[in-house]
């Protein structure tokens, strides 16, 4: 079979799929036919929280996740990976001490860039787990929202955009970085530079404008001597729309904070460089028309005009207007998805140029068509709210992510690698009906908080038992290390590891050794967790201990200590008075018994007042 551009036959694409890599790419973005295809068929557990990053490598080899749990991990996917609980090929502690919004794999595949609600733009080689600050807030604190790396450098140089209302430029080449773009305090978000003119970056942020910027003529200042009052950097165009700027204009007036909620999240180029989409906070999604015709004198007149009588006077009186011009129109809008929460939903092209995807507020990921602006696709995707979409660069192949600490994996698959929906069995999930997928009336997988794998999976082969132990033991071992490091964060993201490890029915001798294995593990979990004051997470653990032996002191200490960091006194007492009567002489358990009355004398101070 000749496999050109027009090759339509799908189920011969997917024959050919993995040796016809580079021929198929074309035929996969010209066709949105698989788009109606598509399932959940991998669900990636692993993360201790939202999952606010996914990104694939330029070769589509591994998938790049960062979550609040403040860890990288690295997916290598397949197809012989599909259903619940896939393992990550690498979980990477990183400098980070707050939530990782965004991670990017260098173009030589050996380290991670990565930025977060710290306002820290990290470095973190994979191989050998070094890590490097390369940028940290001196001046207040602000988030870095997005990377954008130059597509030609090998993601040695790269654009960061902060909500301080700077884009920062970097090269890993060079011990400094500079201010690419100030805005004058408005704050960034979305960032993309263009695949096709790589001298081109649009950004988006806490107002109605998309702003693109010619790199060749920005005004670097080194941060380490950047003045507060240092020029604006001019921009080539905004481009905004009339709706999404009365609607800034009348929450800038009606604001006891002289802001508004509109504001641009995410931002995504073409393949061909000229067409931009912005997702707009609480409003749709734009798709506007960058190219030379779109800067035509009529709309350069008209956008003057209506900038100076209304934008300048009204919605922008703080903001110096790049000389160029303004246009307020945009070639078409996507509807129909509830988008009024979070500030992090992403779009991205799909199919090449001809669909779009992007997360709605009621945890469905949605596809369009381009051309005609119809909703195609509406797929359960997150328990609450889906806010990353990242299309696989070759294959027909979407991960998205949201508010769950999961990664959900779509793809055109057959009836058998079907993913189970949650209270069903796999029989009941392989004839849910088209319409229940299209309307999002099905459930997605919905694991206990606790527990991120409900179901323990058979492992009928002795072998594989052994070795999930022996990988167990081994995160332990870094989890330790993390905890004499006062790491608590890594460490609990080593023992989730572990404790993934040992999700499996032990038989014969490798029982007691299990078990033990997760005891110790979870004792473990529930000091890191005393340490992060996480008291509710400690008793969950304890509780698991006190299952497996009832008869540890130590399990009911910790749970005493938790309970008395809830205030709940009764219970912490209890606890205390069933450790000493397992250990009458252990001095520590009349220790913790006196930092409780006194913290309860404390709290009843505190009421009394």
């Amino acid at each position: 079979m000749e496999m050109g551009v027009h090759a339509t036959n799908l189920f011969a694409l997917l024959q050919l799929r993995h040796v016809q890599a580079k021929g198929l790419r074309s035929c996969f973005q010209r066709s949105r036919s698989w788009v109606d295809r598509f399932e959940v068929t991998s669900v990636l557990n692993g993360h201790r929280g939202c999952v606010n990053t996914i990104r694939w490598s330029s070769d589509g080899e591994l998938l790049v996740s960062g979550s609040d749990d403040m860890m990288i991990h690295l997916w290598r996917l397949g197809p012989h990976l599909s259903g619940h609980g896939i393992r990550p090929s690498a979980c990477l502690p990183t400098l980070h001490r707050h939530n990782i919004f965004d991670a990017i794999i260098t173009g030589d595949m050996q380290s991670i860039v990565s930025c977060g609600a710290d306002g820290y733009v990290c470095l973190t080689d994979i191989y050998s787990g070094q890590k490097m600050k390369l940028f940290e807030p001196d001046r207040g604190h602000f988030f870095a929202f997005k990377i954008a790396t130059l597509p030609d450098s090998l993601g040695r140089t790269f654009f960061v955009s902060c909500s301080d209302g700077c884009v920062r430029h970097f090269d890993l080449r060079q011990d400094d970085h500079a201010i690419a773009v100030s805005t004058g305090g408005i704050g960034l978000a979305g960032l993309s530079v263009n695949p096709a003119r790589t001298d081109t970056i649009a950004v988006g942020g806490n107002d109605p404008f998309l702003r693109i910027y010619d790199i060749r003529t920005l005004r670097m200042h080194l941060e380490s001597g950047a003045a507060t009052d240092m020029p604006l950097t001019p921009a080539v165009s905004l481009h905004s729309t009339e709706n999404m700027i009365r609607k800034h204009r009348y929450g800038m007036a009606s604001s006891l904070f002289s802001r508004s909620e509109v504001g641009i999240s995410g931002v995504c180029w073409s393949i061909s460089g000229q067409s931009l989409l912005a997702n707009y906070r609480g409003g749709e999604i734009e798709l506007f028309d960058i190219g030379p015709s779109a800067t035509s004198e009529t709309d350069v007149a008209v956008a003057e005009k209506t900038t100076h009588i209304s934008l300048r006077s009204e919605a922008c009186s703080a903001v110096t207007l790049p000389a160029s011009f303004v246009l307020l129109s945009s070639r078409r809008s996507f509807e129909g998805r509830p988008n009024e929460e979070t500030c992090a939903k992403e779009v991205q092209f799909m199919c090449g140029e001809a669909a779009l995807g992007s997360g709605g507020d009621c945890g469905n990921f949605y596809v369009w068509d381009v051309s005609s602006g119809g909703l195609l696709k509406k797929l359960r995707a997150d328990r609450h709210i889906v806010n990353c979409v990242a299309p696989h660069p070759t294959w027909p192949l979407v991960a998205t992510s949201g508010i769950d600490s999961e990664i959900k994996v779509f793809d055109v698959a057959d009836v058998n690698v079907r993913v189970p929906r949650s209270g069903s069995s796999s029989g009941t999930a392989a004839s849910q009906s088209q319409e229940a997928q299209e309307t999002g009336s099905g459930t997605s997988p919905s694991p206990s908080d606790s527990d991120p794998s409900p179901g323990l999976p058979e492992h009928p082969d002795v072998a594989l038992q052994e070795a999930a132990v022996k990988e167990a033991t081994a995160f332990r071992r870094q989890g330790n290390e993390a905890v004499g490091q006062a790491d608590w964060i890594s460490a609990l993201a080593f023992y989730d590891q572990a404790l993934q490890r040992l999700r499996f029915e032990p038989g014969g001798t490798l029982r007691s050794e299990t078990e033990s294995l997760e005891l110790d593990v979870r004792l473990r979990c529930a000091f890191c967790s005393l340490n992060l004051e996480e008291f509710d997470s400690a008793v969950v653990h304890c509780n698991r201990v006190i299952q497996l032996d009832a008869n540890n002191t130590q399990a009911f200490c910790r749970r005493a200590v938790a309970h008395g960091g809830m205030l709940d006194f009764a219970a912490a007492y209890s606890d205390i008075d069933a450790a000493a009567s397992l250990a009458p002489e252990d001095s520590d358990i009349a220790r913790i018994r006196s930092r409780l009355k006194k913290h309860e004398k404390r709290q009843l101070k505190g009421w009394r007042r």
